[in-house]
């Protein structure tokens, strides 16, 4: 059990250095900011257009809708 602990601790150790090299290469991924991450944001907000159309359908009063 304890040779598998020292195992996955190498094993994130290598990572983590894996990491701080790709880090080192590229730079921060954290401070990039893409001009396409708005758009994609407001996009997710948006409602669906079944959602609305259902929103449409349940305001409707059917009794009136007939005359």
């Amino acid at each position: 059990m304890i040779e598998n602990q020292v195992e996955q601790i190498e094993k994130l150790t290598d990572q983590l250095n894996e990491f701080r090299h790709y880090e080192q290469l590229f730079g921060d991924p954290g401070s990039v900011l893409l001009s396409t991450v708005q758009p994609l944001l407001d996009d997710l907000k948006k409602s669906e257009l079944g959602q609305t159309l259902n929103s449409l359908e349940s305001s409707i009063n059917t009794s009136d809708a007939m005359l």
